[in-house]
């Protein structure tokens, strides 16, 4: 099956789930009773509205999932492996997306803490795929949406994305397992800083801060997004592993 006729399926499906969401954000004022903006009732129908908002944007990704799964015979293990970069995505309802092994999963706007996602499963021997759509906010769930109390673990960078203003910053927020790796230099550091003496944790900052600074300068030299990212890849992972190593002997260290 080529990949047009899988896109032409897929999209079938897209704009048939889309026209249910549309029919329940198109219901007349009629049908939701008195608009009382203090009445649990109208809370939960605008959470329902804005779950809807926000599913309908994610159906998109959900596709190229499906694609990519039906071509590689494999999840997406993030957005890059579906040529997506996330830090182009612009809605007022989403603040953030991420997809994770096939899951797609948002922050909406204004819930911070709050996630929902579509969670797929492999049926029929692999020749189809059940999606379930989980929540942790309680105002989103309900349909076909259930609820789901667990936090998710989002993927987050030492820095701020919006604020990204350097080559390797650039690329980190681009890819997600750039974020990945460098979310775990992150623990690793501060694993490092929280066993070693305090007259010792300035020496650490001071050389963390070079090293990122020969970071940036070595693999901003490098030609091309893919050089780049190997260049990225290669130095954090080495740094990670010295930094497990020290925090390692500080935990060894008698007394």
């Amino acid at each position: 099956m080529g990949k047009n006729l899988i896109i032409m399926v897929l999209s079938s499906l897209v704009v048939l789930e889309a026209g249910v969401i549309w029919q329940y954000q198109s219901r007349p004022i009629n049908d939701i009773g008195p608009m009382m903006t203090a009445t649990p009732t109208f809370q939960s129908f605008i959470g329902r509205a804005k779950r809807a908002s926000v599913l309908s944007t994610l159906m998109s990704f959900k596709m190229e999932v499906m694609v990519h799964y039906m071509e590689q015979g494999e999840f997406p293990a993030s957005a890059s492996d579906i040529g997506l970069d996330m830090s182009e995505l612009k809605s007022k309802e989403i603040a953030q997306v991420q997809i994770d092994h096939g899951r797609v999963i948002a922050i909406p706007a204004g819930y911070e803490q709050g996630w929902i996602g579509l969670f797929p499963t492999p049926t029929m021997g692999g020749r189809n795929i059940d999606w379930e759509c989980k929540t942790n906010i309680e105002s989103f769930s309900g349909g076909q949406c259930g609820f789901d109390a667990q936090a998710y673990s989002f993927l987050e960078p030492s820095f701020d994305c919006q604020q990204a203003s350097s080559v390797v910053e650039e690329a980190i927020c681009r890819e997600d397992e750039l974020m990945r790796i460098d979310q775990r230099l992150n623990d690793a550091y501060d694993s490092l800083l929280s066993r070693v003496p305090e007259q010792e944790r300035t020496r650490i900052e001071t050389e963390q801060l070079v090293w990122v600074k020969n970071r940036e300068g070595s693999c901003s030299d490098e030609e091309g997004r893919d050089a780049i990212s190997a260049c990225i890849e290669r130095m954090t992972k080495a740094r990670e592993k010295a930094l497990l190593e020290s925090a390692q002997d500080e935990l060894d260290r008698p007394g």
